[in-house]
């Protein structure tokens, strides 16, 4: 698997900006959908932990 790093300095042209987030968005998707839910405590707000799992990996 390839890893990709961009800063928040580099520019993009403007398809290679679009299709990124695309693939961003399809990659925060892929990840929340094989998870078992009925896994996590009670006591946890699911949301709130993919919310810090994606805050965690986007930096």
């Amino acid at each position: 698997m390839e890893t990709m790093l961009l800063s928040k300095e580099l520019e993009l042209p403007l398809h290679l900006e679009m299709r990124f987030e695309q693939l961003h968005q399809q990659g925060y998707v892929l990840m929340h959908k094989e998870i078992c839910k009925s896994l996590v405590r009670n006591d946890l707000d699911i949301e709130k932990v993919f919310n810090l799992i994606r805050w965690g990996i986007d930096g």
